[in-house]
């Protein structure tokens, strides 16, 4: 019987606190319906998405994380 691993508890915690931080997350998007905010995703309306210029924006667009 192996002994007791701090390191791989503290493992565990991290990994169940940075998966309930993503559900919750993804409930946020769904619930605000903004998921689907890029209609031509992953272009941004013909931009790179990461390029994509912030004075462009328009109401109804929501910036994702």
């Amino acid at each position: 019987m192996k002994k007791y691993d701090a390191q791989l508890h503290r493992l565990a915690i991290l990994t169940a606190l940075v998966t309930f931080v993503l559900v919750f997350v993804g409930g946020v998007v769904t619930g605000t319906d903004s998921g689907l905010s890029v209609p031509d995703w992953p272009t941004t309306f013909g931009y790179n998405m990461f390029l994509y210029p912030l004075s462009k924006t328009v109401s109804g667009f929501f910036i994702q994380c």
